[in-house]
C-alpha cells in the first residue's frame, strides 16, 4: 500500500499505532507525538531534555547552517528560544494577524492576476511570489517597514534581503 504524501503516511501510522509511536531509520530513532498534551510536555515543560533535533544533510554543507533558526542545537537553541519566545506570545501573534492577513490578500490578488494572465493550464514559478509575501510580512511585523516586495522586485527591502541570502 503506497501513500501519496508524508501526511497521509503519518495519519496511517497514527491510526495503526495511536498518539505515540516511534520509527527506526537505521540507527536513528524518531518519536512521533500527536497528542497535544504530550507535545506540550516535550516542547514546554521538559524542553531542556529535548533540545536537539536532527541535522538535515544539505544544511551541513552550506554557510547558512549556523545562522538558520531551525539549525540551532543544544545551548544555542536554548538561548535562541529564550530570546525569541516573547516575540511570539499569544497577544503579539493576535496583533500581527491583521497585518499578515492583509499581506496574504495581496498575495491572493497577485495569484489571481497571474492565473488570468497565463490562462487555464498555464504554469509559472511561484517561488518569487512566496518570497515577496514572506518579506512583506517580515518587513511589516518585525521592522514596521511598509515594503512592496510582492509587487515590486526592485523594492529596497526585497533587493537587500536577497543580497543577504
Amino acid at each position: 500500500m503506497g501513500y501519496n504524501n508524508a501526511q497521509e503516511w503519518h495519519l496511517a501510522m497514527q491510526k495503526q499505532y495511536g498518539d505515540r509511536y516511534a520509527i527506526h531509520f537505521g540507527q536513528k530513532l524518531d518519536i512521533f507525538l500527536t497528542n497535544e498534551e504530550d507535545i506540550k510536555e516535550v516542547f514546554i515543560k521538559n524542553f531542556s531534555n529535548f533540545s536537539d533535533r536532527g541535522v538535515i544533510e544539505i544544511f551541513r554543507q552550506t554557510r547558512l547552517n549556523s545562522s538558520l533558526l531551525q539549525n540551532r542545537y543544544e545551548n544555542g537553541w536554548k538561548h535562541t528560544r529564550s530570546a525569541i519566545a516573547p516575540i511570539f506570545s499569544t497577544g503579539k501573534m493576535k496583533a500581527m494577524h491583521e497585518t499578515i492577513a492583509s499581506k496574504i490578500d495581496i498575495f491572493l490578488e497577485i495569484l489571481k492576476e497571474k492565473s488570468e494572465e497565463i490562462g487555464e493550464g498555464g504554469k509559472w514559478d511561484i517561488y518569487d511570489d512566496f518570497q515577496g509575501l514572506t518579506l512583506d510580512v517580515i518587513g511589516k511585523c518585525a521592522f514596521a517597514i511598509d515594503s512592496n516586495c510582492q509587487r515590486d522586485r526592485n523594492d529596497v527591502f526585497y533587493v537587500e534581503a536577497r543580497k543577504s541570502f
